[in-house]
């Protein structure tokens, strides 16, 4: 007897929120919120001692906006001090005596909460390792939802242990075409991103969709997506962080929210590979789930589109297609890694085992 597709929701780690109204928790590495190249130079050829140093002399100075920091603050700006949607949390590797320093930088770019009582928050808290990983298990005693860090080891361990994380690069965002609006819009890649678009149960392949076309070109992967628009795709690695946001847009929207927050599925599927897209958001959650733009970039970079839609933020696992973005966008790599092991969670999971989880926040707080 075959078991049912999965879906994002169904397994779902337990999230305990720092306020009622939360619906998403970004976590972020100083590195990919603030441009740290020139310091990180002084520790690689000078060592730490020189490090230290010259971040203490520098504590009352804020560091120049990194990667992640335009994105951030946009999103952060989604929230009322009577409802407070979105959090973040710094994970480094840091060394403490940065923090003030970070603190500092929180407050000159505006990256920072207020709550009914007026008293400021910078996010839900900070951890500072000294030079020891961020673990798996760090990000979920912070509760986080996704994870960015231009540390790639640091993204697969997460991404292992079922965590949504991507790779960050140092890049100075300004100049994005993005800036001038105070919507956010951000986008997927479907493949390796948002899902694993697997075959039938009893297919003799049994990797996705992205592996078939490597192993077996492109036409004879167009001719067996043909067979599967009707068959949902499986949850990868970003679907939960795409249903959480698509809650977060819905109550935008229900609330008369002046700022919107728009979705994207930029891919390189086309016909009718591109209608298993829509089969895989229906099974997700029907009209709630819908993304605002969908396009197809067979024959031109995804930077292209990218760049027309004012992206915030993309995710991709291809390192192309990341790199030719970064111009235009803050651009995370979403590494592609083997699920071999956990492939009993998901694929073989029961529905009814697992925690119920509604897509839409209905018991959202009033503002």
């Amino acid at each position: 007897m075959n078991q049912p597709i999965p879906r994002p929701q169904d397994n779902l780690a337990p999230c305990f929120p720092e306020f009622p109204t939360q619906i998403l928790n970004i976590g972020v590495s100083t590195s990919a919120l603030f441009d740290t190249r020139e310091e990180d130079l002084i520790f690689h050829e000078q060592g730490e001692t020189a490090y230290i140093q010259a971040m203490q002399k520098r504590e009352i100075t804020p560091f120049k906006a990194g990667t992640l920091l335009p994105f951030l603050r946009k999103m952060m700006a989604f929230n009322k001090p009577s409802c407070l949607l979105v959090n973040f949390t710094i994970l480094s590797r840091n060394n403490p005596s940065v923090s003030r320093r970070v603190h500092t930088s929180l407050y000159e770019h505006g990256l920072y909460m207020k709550t009914n009582g007026g008293r400021v928050r910078f996010g839900i808290g900070e951890a500072y390792m000294k030079g020891r990983a961020i673990t798996p298990t760090l990000l979920r005693n912070f509760g986080i939802d996704c994870f960015f860090s231009p540390n790639r080891q640091d993204v697969e361990n997460a991404l292992h242990a079922g965590i949504p994380a991507a790779q960050v690069f140092p890049d100075s965002p300004e100049g994005r075409a993005a800036h001038g609006s105070p919507d956010v819009l951000i986008a997927f890649d479907f493949d390796r991103v948002l899902a694993y678009a697997k075959g039938r149960p009893n297919d003799k392949f049994k990797l996705d969709s992205e592996a078939y076309f490597q192993n077996n070109g492109l036409l004879r992967y167009w001719q067996r997506e043909a067979k599967l628009t009707t068959l949902p795709a499986h949850p990868g690695p970003f679907a939960s962080v795409y249903l959480k946001l698509a809650a977060l847009r819905t109550h935008l929207k229900e609330h008369g929210s002046d700022r919107k927050l728009e979705l994207a599925i930029v891919t390189a599927r086309s016909s009718d590979p591109f209608a298993r897209i829509q089969t895989t958001l229906q099974h997700w959650g029907g009209a709630c789930t819908e993304e605002d733009y969908r396009i197809s970039s067979r024959r031109t970079p995804k930077a292209n589109h990218l760049e027309e839609l004012k992206a915030d933020l993309f995710l991709d696992d291809s390192d192309k297609q990341i790199q030719l973005a970064r111009p235009v966008t803050a651009a995370a790599l979403v590494p592609h890694i083997n699920l071999k092991k956990k492939e009993k969670s998901t694929s073989d999971c029961k529905t009814k085992d697992l925690p119920s989880v509604r897509i839409v926040p209905l018991a959202l707080a009033q503002p």
